[in-house]
């Protein structure tokens, strides 16, 4: 506690910090939910070779599709 700095202060920093690089992601789109970006993400970690093919769709694309 001598730091000066609250669980609060860290925590607003963490949820900030987690945002910015959210909105770096290839599948980030304004207004995104958290369970979403969760299920993009895991989506993303599982196609990884599409990503890196350059044939990558998000789900959220996908689904307008359909």
């Amino acid at each position: 506690m001598g730091d000066g700095k609250s669980k609060y202060d860290s925590e607003r920093y963490d949820n900030y910090y987690s945002r910015v690089l959210l909105k770096e992601q290839p599948f980030y789109y304004t207004g995104m939910t958290d369970n979403a970006a969760r299920r993009e993400l895991e989506y993303l970690n599982t196609h990884l070779d599409a990503f890196y093919e350059g044939s990558y769709v998000p789900l959220w694309r996908q689904d307008m599709y359909r």
